[in-house]
């Protein structure tokens, strides 16, 4: 989960923009968004959580248990490999690689 603001804006307004993405990736907020919205990606540890209590979170939204606690413990698999790398998504990336 990246955010970025221009330093050169004023500094309540990059205040404003780090309170409101702090919100966002909070452990309450995160969770419900990336359990309701299908193209984000885990990006905090509570996110894996595959106990009774995480899953029932998932099957609340109507989401299988099962096909989570596989996709879950897949995806942490590999985000925690040493092998993993994260795309760099830039307008021509294809030029770094």
């Amino acid at each position: 989960f990246i955010c970025m603001v221009n330093r050169q804006q004023p500094a309540a307004f990059q205040q404003s923009v780090f309170d409101g993405m702090s919100y966002v990736a909070s452990k309450q907020v995160s969770g419900l968004l990336f359990r309701l919205v299908s193209y984000m990606e885990p990006f905090r540890t509570s996110h894996f959580d595959t106990s009774a209590e995480g899953l029932a979170l998932w099957a609340a939204v109507g989401y299988n248990t099962t096909a989570v606690a596989h996709f879950l413990d897949a995806t942490y698999a590999m985000a925690t490999s040493p092998n993993f790398a994260v795309d760099l998504s830039i307008t021509g990336s294809t030029r770094y690689v």
